[in-house]
C-alpha cells in the first residue's frame, strides 16, 4: 500500500506534475463567482499544506485577476 501522506499527481494535460508529501493543514470549499467562472461549478474544493511538502516539476503559467474583494489573486495552471 501507498503511503496516504504522499498524493502524486498531474494536471488534466499532463504538463504538470506535482506531489504532496504532508497531511494538510487546512481544506475549503470556495464559492466566489471567479471560482464558478473558472470551474464551471458552484463551488471548488482546495486544500494547503506547507510548501517545502510540495514538488511540482513542469512550467506553471500564472493567471492574475481582481478577486471579489478587490484584491488581486494569482492562480498557477
Amino acid at each position: 500500500m501507498s503511503d496516504p501522506t504522499r498524493l502524486p499527481d498531474r494536471c488534466h494535460c499532463g504538463a504538470i506534475h506535482y506531489e504532496v508529501a504532508a497531511e494538510p493543514l487546512m481544506s475549503m470549499v470556495c464559492h466566489c463567482s471567479d471560482r464558478s467562472r473558472i470551474s464551471g461549478a458552484v463551488g471548488h474544493s482546495a486544500f494547503a499544506v506547507a510548501r517545502d511538502a510540495v514538488k511540482v516539476t513542469g512550467e506553471i503559467t500564472w493567471y492574475e485577476s481582481p478577486g471579489d474583494s478587490g484584491k488581486m489573486v494569482r492562480r498557477g495552471f
